[in-house]
């Protein structure tokens, strides 16, 4: 199940925003001046039925946007990212995933990058 959440939470982050969605578990990271984002979920429950299986938890968006250009920039994308993910109804071929509100963590400096983590609560389901 967390496949097809983080299928469809990546998707609709790419329809919002072209900055490239990088594996946690990579040691590849983009330029230091290119702004990037990784996404990492937290499943915390798990449900099925004969016909239908489907997980909860939270989905962790972290933007990694560089200091030079100050934390205005990094705050306006965060806040695209949150209002297109926030309350949300994403769907694909036989799974739905609703979302919750976004909460959005203050930035902070971390090496060469303004970091502002947004926490997605989610819930899948999927057809067995």
């Amino acid at each position: 199940m967390s496949a097809t959440a983080r299928s469809l939470i990546a998707a609709r982050v790419a329809a919002l925003t072209a900055l490239p969605l990088v594996d946690e578990n990579t040691a590849a990271r983009p330029f230091r001046k290119q702004a990037w984002l990784t996404l990492a979920l937290e499943p915390d429950r798990a449900e099925g039925g004969v016909r239908w299986a489907g997980e909860g938890g939270s989905a962790r968006l972290t933007l990694y946007h560089p200091l030079g250009e100050g934390p205005d920039g990094a705050e306006a994308l965060a806040q695209t990212l949150s209002d297109g993910l926030s309350v949300r109804r994403l769907s694909d071929d036989g799974a739905a995933l609703v979302t919750g509100a976004t909460q959005a963590e203050p930035a902070h400096a971390e090496g060469p990058f303004w970091v502002l983590p947004l926490t997605l609560p989610y819930h899948v389901i999927r057809g067995r």
